[in-house]
């Protein structure tokens, strides 16, 4: 996926539009260079496998202490 920085906005937020449509909102604090408009970025994203099965599992105790408040 492609994105271009369409504008930097004055609270510090960097508006990427998506190549193929949408937009994304970063804090330009996330940004480890200087960013400007007009710069392109290739953007690659990937399931957290870890992060999902930690929340999964968070669920399940809230679930599961709900329940048993019933």
């Amino acid at each position: 996926m492609k994105a271009v920085v369409d504008r930097i906005e004055d609270r510090g937020i960097v508006v990427l539009t998506v190549e193929k449509g949408g937009e994304m909102y970063l804090p330009k604090r996330h940004f480890r260079f200087p960013v400007r408009e007009g710069m392109w970025f290739e953007i690659t994203l990937k399931p957290d496998i870890k992060a999902r099965s930690a929340a999964l599992e968070r669920i399940k105790k809230l679930q599961k202490a709900a329940l048993e408040k019933y």
